[in-house]
């Protein structure tokens, strides 16, 4: 049985934005680093209970962080992981939309505060249940780009990505022009035309923001 998890800090504070309670936003989520894009510049992976990162200026993912310090959390994430693998896309469909009829009055749902698209034929999928749904928002990040490129002109009008700045793709969110998010040096913010992204609602929304971190 996939697991649909309760709001978190910031998607509670998305809640009180929208005006809504926390019951009606969900997110569901997959195991940081091996479903995301492998040349992420923040990308660590779990072993063990360790976090292992790589060599490099960027911080850690939080989301790493948070399958290594909480175990339920990382139990919970690959659980997900283990039950689409090996379906094809009306599998995945309707194994998805089971779970979602559990939850009559879910307003939001936000794909992956951890992990990512795993394929495109997963992504796909997500799409399929959005358009299925019309009166649910789901939106996600992405470092994905290639595959968001193939699926941009079909995306639902209630599916928003911003595609995230910090792995090899980079360049292709620039020339297309693509709604961001970048996570940058806290107290560089300034540096930046765009807004400071505090509570999820420009995800939400669809609208470029920065993220600061530590």
């Amino acid at each position: 049985m996939l697991y649909f998890s309760k709001a978190n800090g910031k998607l509670r504070k998305l809640a009180k934005n929208l005006g809504i309670p926390c019951s009606q936003i969900r997110s569901f989520d997959l195991p940081s680093g091996i479903t995301c894009n492998p040349t992420c510049k923040f990308r660590a992976i779990t072993v063990n209970k360790k976090m292992y990162k790589r060599k490099n200026n960027y911080p850690s993912c939080y989301a790493v962080r948070s399958e290594a310090f909480y175990p339920q959390v990382w139990r919970s994430r690959t659980r997900n992981y283990a039950e689409l693998l090996g379906l094809n896309e009306e599998q995945i469909v309707k194994k998805i939309e089971k779970k979602i009829r559990q939850f009559s009055t879910l307003k939001v749902l936000r794909l992956h505060t951890s992990g990512d698209f795993f394929s495109i034929d997963y992504f796909r999928t997500w799409n399929k249940v959005a358009k299925n749904h019309p009166k649910i928002r789901f939106y996600t990040y992405t470092k994905r780009i290639g595959w968001y490129l193939k699926m941009r002109e079909e995306l639902a009008e209630n599916f928003r990505i911003l595609a995230s700045y910090g792995s090899s793709s980079d360049h292709l969110i620039t020339r297309h022009k693509l709604p961001y998010s970048q996570s940058v040096a806290k107290g560089q913010e300034h540096r930046y035309n765009a807004p400071i992204n505090e509570t999820d609602y420009e995800a939400y929304a669809g609208v470029s923001s920065i993220i600061p971190f530590h």
